[in-house]
This record gives C-alpha cells, structure tokens and sequence, in this order.
C-alpha cells in the first residue's frame, strides 16, 4: 500500500524538523497494518481516530450507522493507546457526530472544513461549512456546525473555498499555496494543515488531481512547507490544544 510504504519518508521529514503530529488512521487500516501504526507512535506522534471504513461519507449514512463505524474504529485504534482524537473520512460529518464521540469520552474532533466549497466538483459541498467558525470552537451536539454546549473541542480544517490539503498544494503549486495559508490565517490563529502519506508516492494511473506533483515533488515542497510554518510561528498536536 502507498500509505505504508510512505511513512517512512514522511516521518523523517517530521523527525528532520523536530516536529509532532497527530496521525488519524482508520481501525480497517489498523487490522491491516498494525506495526505501522506502532511505528507512529514509537516516533513520539498522537494517534487520532478515522472511524473503521472511509466510505461512505458519514453524511450519507444514518445515524445508527455512523455509531457502530465510529465505536468499531475507537475500539480498535485505542489498543495502541488513549485516542483523544477524532476526524471524519472525507471531511463530511454527520451532523450529530458530537453526540456520538462525547459517549465515547473524546475530546478533540477536526471532521469540519471550515470555508471549503468545491463547487459540486469534489466530495466536499456542504454550505454549513462556509459558515462556521474558522476558529477552534464548542459545537452543537445536534449541529456539529454550530457552537453549542459540547465539551469537546472542534479543531476545523483551515482555508477560504480551497483547504489546506496536501492536494490543494499539490495542485496549485507552492507559492501560491503559501498565499492562501496567509489568507486563511487572517480568520484564525489556528492552521490546520491535512496531509495524506500516499501523496509522497509516485502514482501514474489516479486522476490528475491525485497524481500531479507527487512523489519526490511532494516531499521538497512539504519540506518547504515546514520551513514555512517554522518560520511563522510554532507546531502544536491536537491533544496540545485541548489541554
């Protein structure tokens, strides 16, 4: 699989410039993969829940659904340590996923993509996010779009109708994704910054978005970028946050 056979390489890049990150895996990956994922946490990073299966979408599934893929996948990924974290594939929460990880005593989520549209070309078009906070918040537990009474703390994807996705930097290039990072950090001090492991491998058959600038491309411009972050101001873990 590309996602293993990229850790490596990303965990380096992380190791080169001292940083530590929080890693959401899938509980199906984990049953597949199990000495990766102690790797991760041998490397000193937090681990973070994806649920068990990435597709569907959470928003497409019901209720009921949702709550045995979440419980399955927190039961799986929590024997390799407290998992604090949660996010949801795709980005696309249910709306009442807060309800669902405050049963099971999570206290950081980041499944909401605050400012993101992808004009019915993507996966992601739910209007709430053009909405919603761009800073940490409090959600709704019917609403997870919405502030609320929750405790838990909701850590949103960060952008302005594109995130900030190792595809959108795949995609736009550099300099110019760096800009966005700029605009997108005048509505929070808080960037969150999405990365997946299988972006570090070449790929030759994926759809263009998917296979543009990965590879050796992708680890120089994600150095560049933790360079960049360096520079501005300082890396923290979600379980950072929450404290």
């Amino acid at each position: 699989m590309d996602c293993v056979k990229a850790l490596p390489i990303v965990l380096d890049a992380l190791s080169h410039h001292k940083v530590k990150a929080t890693f959401f895996v899938l509980g199906r990956f984990v049953n597949q993969n199990p000495m990766t994922v102690e790797e991760i946490v041998s490397n000193g990073h937090v681990l973070g829940c994806h649920g068990f299966s990435h597709y569907p979408p959470y928003d497409e599934r019901k209720f009921t659904e949702v709550c045995r893929d979440v419980e399955k996948g927190t039961r799986i990924v929590c024997k390799f340590g407290d998992v604090a974290n949660f996010r949801s594939p795709y980005f696309r929460p249910h709306q009442k996923l807060i309800a669902i990880l405050e049963n099971l005593n999570y206290s950081c989520d980041s499944s909401v993509p605050s400012k993101r549209f992808d004009f019915f070309l993507g996966r992601t078009t739910n209007l709430y996010n053009m909405i919603c906070p761009s800073k940490p918040y409090y959600p709704s537990k019917g609403n997870i779009f919405t502030r609320g009474e929750s405790k838990i703390l909701e850590i949103p994807l960060s952008g302005l109708v594109f995130p900030l996705l190792g595809t959108t930097m795949r995609n736009f290039g550099f300099q110019l994704f760096t800009r966005l990072v700029d605009v997108a950090g005048s509505f929070s001090d808080v960037i969150v910054f999405d990365v997946h492991t299988w972006e570090f491998v070449e790929a030759t058959d994926a759809k263009l978005r998917h296979k543009r600038r990965r590879g050796r491309q992708m680890v120089v411009m994600f150095d560049k970028l933790l360079q960049f972050f360096k520079r501005k101001s300082r890396f923290v873990t979600f379980s950072d946050l929450t404290k």
